[in-house]
């Protein structure tokens, strides 16, 4: 499994997933994180908080553009 995949899961399962945390977890950098989470974002998977980032219930808050 592929570290964004573990993100993504990792989001799903608890709501809302912490750079730091994921970057021990996955013994990775918080940049590679980072970065991994910022791609998420742009596929609309996920969407950026302070620190972090939390799961998007399927299409519901995402832009029409976007659906």
């Amino acid at each position: 499994m592929n570290r964004p995949t573990k993100i993504l899961e990792a989001a799903q399962t608890h709501g809302r997933v912490l750079v730091d945390e994921l970057a021990e977890q996955l013994r990775v950098s918080p940049h590679t994180i980072r970065r991994d989470i910022n791609a998420l974002c742009e596929q609309g998977k996920l969407r950026r908080l302070h620190g972090g980032a939390e799961f998007i219930e399927g299409g519901s808050n995402l832009p029409y553009s976007t659906r």
